[in-house]
């Protein structure tokens, strides 16, 4: 082996090292306390580990772990998150979100109200399903298939001759 090829393989070797290190230790942070709450959902909505986490637009941390759980008669995502130090309201409305419109999910949380108690570490919280924009979106295509419905109704009233647009 030449010295040239031993260099190279040398810092080939550093380099995926560094590489492998920075992707696995991506969110660890020696330096701060860990502020741990739990979220139980309904659904996954496709989130998934290391996705952030914010609160009123601002990233305060990430998901640490998802599990089910058995609640009840219910089957519960249970979802870990790893936040900085927050004074976090006990009422706080958690959900899930697209990160952008290409994909991607987040953990978005919002203040309700400065009034209340305070969440402490451990606090479980109750997800919010779906987002509201959804059901919103869920109920105008559920009208616009009716309309729909209606429009079918009276074409084929037409081509059958009834009314006045049919004779």
């Amino acid at each position: 082996m030449t010295k040239e090829f031993l260099i190279g393989f040398v810092f080939l070797v550093a380099a995926a090292i560094v590489a492998f290190v920075t992707a696995t230790v991506q969110n660890f942070n020696p330096f701060k306390d860990e502020f741990i709450v739990y979220v139980d959902f309904n659904r996954g909505n496709d989130l998934s580990k290391d996705n952030d986490v914010t609160f009123n637009g601002l990233r305060i941390g990430f998901v640490k772990s998802i599990e089910f759980r058995n609640v009840g008669a219910e089957r519960k995502i249970r979802v870990t998150l790893s936040l900085e130090q927050i004074d976090l309201p006990a009422n706080a409305l958690i959900s899930i979100q697209d990160r952008t419109i290409l994909g991607g999910k987040k953990i978005n949380i919002i203040r309700p109200d400065e009034s209340g108690p305070r969440a402490e570490p451990g606090h479980v919280f109750t997800g919010q399903d779906p987002d509201p924009l959804l059901k919103e979106a869920g109920t105008t295509l559920k009208k616009i298939g009716e309309s729909f419905d209606e429009l079918k109704t009276l074409l084929t009233d037409i081509k059958e001759g009834q009314g006045t647009l049919g004779k």
